[in-house]
């Protein structure tokens, strides 16, 4: 990749993702972009690069970017903050009320969503039927995946128990697995950029966006994080990586005082919002 196509593809990758891409690491963005490039009949990375300008696919850039973010995720990752959350979800749920929104942020090929779907759907009653859950990426090649809800031996040997494989999964000729309809049917899939706001969303009483804001510059998890903030709820709740924290961000949210692990908008009186149970 010449220095010119380099730089391209870095300037890219900032601002569809608030990353930065050390020239040292070129030979990646080589290696990644291969693929991308060979699905749009364009050869390789330097022929991707210079059909951008006549490309009629608006989604290219994002797909050029989101080739270059680390990819690193299994069900149930962080499976005690998930199981917290769900066992908070009926005292969320009060009589009368229709529905509680959760929203996906940076969600991949889906594992985060269809384990949370599996989770929702074991709530006593007809919870799971209250429970609107979108899940959404930058990546429209990974929400068409997530839709497709198929997963090779190696995605679901990584989280899922052999349950809750054969319970919401049926194994395909090919020898990959497929989330049953009732389980895909949980979830919306959507494509969207956490930096280009979230109105067409709507608002959310859970967001979950774990380990994405850690890898963006400071400036861009600000815009990140404006996004995740105008999209909760009052009283809603905003869940990270279990090594990303918001100190020194923002001072309009802290620790949930109901949900270990999740944070919540800061109140007048100087305290986090949220429901009252504690999970």
């Amino acid at each position: 990749m010449q220095d010119a196509e380099f730089r391209q593809v870095a300037d890219i990758l900032l601002r569809r993702t608030g990353r930065r891409l050390s020239p040292e690491k070129a030979y990646l963005a080589t290696s990644r972009l291969g693929p991308l490039a060979r699905s749009k009949g364009l050869g390789d990375p330097a022929g991707l690069i210079n059909a951008l300008p006549s490309q009629p696919d608006a989604h290219v850039a994002d797909e050029i970017a989101a080739a270059l973010v680390p990819k690193e995720t299994w069900f149930f990752r962080g499976r005690p903050m998930l199981e917290r959350l769900a066992a908070s979800l009926p005292a969320r749920i009060a009589p009368g009320r229709q529905t509680l929104r959760i929203w996906c942020a940076g969600a991949g090929t889906g594992q985060e969503a269809f384990s949370l779907a599996i989770l929702i759907g074991a709530l006593p009653g007809n919870m799971a039927e209250r429970v609107e859950l979108v899940a959404t990426d930058l990546s429209l090649h990974a929400v068409r995946r997530a839709r497709a809800g198929e997963f090779d031996h190696f995605d679901v040997q990584k989280g899922l128990t052999a349950t809750e494989l054969v319970s919401h999964f049926r194994p395909l000729a090919s020898g990959a697995w497929q989330a049953s309809p009732a389980l895909s049917g949980r979830i919306q899939f959507r494509q969207h950029n956490l930096l280009d706001g979230a109105d067409d969303l709507g608002t959310f009483d859970i967001i979950l966006c774990r380990n994405v804001l850690s890898g963006m510059t400071r400036r861009a998890s600000l815009q990140a994080l404006g996004t995740l903030e105008a999209a909760l709820a009052p009283g809603g709740q905003l869940i990270l990586g279990e090594s990303e924290t918001l100190a020194g961000l923002t001072g309009r949210m802290a620790p949930s005082q109901s949900l270990r692990g999740a944070w919540a908008r800061v109140s007048e009186a100087g305290r986090a919002e949220g429901a009252s149970v504690v999970a």
